[in-house]
């Protein structure tokens, strides 16, 4: 699959093919935690495409350093007036330019890297949800359990029950 996504498909989109070069190296992991990451990675590059369709420009490398600055450092508490001072725009700017080329907006994005490794690590690991909740950014574990419950219709508890069984 790497060469097909490093042919000519993303030769001119340098964040396409950052997301394409990170989707490789997480499918070669084999682990259900890069599994999820894979899939995350897929669903971008796939909005990533939609939205190139509509926009034949890349986005802007102060951009891409946002989004993999929000990729790399999900666990810790982020704001976005630090990430939009370091990306060097306002912030109202990064949430509008993100959502145009990323299809979601920043906050969005973190939540979803933040439950991907919460997910990962119920099904992984027997640690307690609080420390999980806190190792994947939340803010303590009624914050997993709130926005979990509102993405999978599940609390994190019941989740791990229901991967324990028979």
């Amino acid at each position: 699959i790497w060469s097909v996504l490093e042919g000519n498909t993303f030769r001119r989109d340098r964040a396409a093919s950052s997301i394409a070069h990170d989707l490789h190296r997480k499918s070669q992991e084999g682990t259900l935690r890069s599994a999820l990451a894979t899939e995350s990675l897929m669903h971008e590059l796939l909005a990533r495409a939609a939205v190139g369709a509509e926009e034949p420009t890349a986005a802007p490398e102060w951009l891409d350093h946002a989004r993999r600055t929000l990729q790399l450092s999900f666990q810790r508490q982020l704001n976005g007036d630090s990430l939009a001072r370091t990306a060097g725009v306002h912030r109202v700017h990064l949430w509008r330019s993100f959502h145009r080329y990323y299809g979601v907006t920043p906050g969005k994005f973190l939540r979803m890297k933040r439950l991907d490794y919460a997910l990962a690590g119920l099904a992984e690991s027997s640690l307690p949800i609080a420390e999980i909740a806190l190792e994947s950014g939340f803010a303590d574990q009624s914050h997993l359990t709130r926005v979990f419950g509102r993405r999978f219709g599940v609390s994190p508890a019941r989740y791990r029950r229901q991967l324990q069984r028979p």
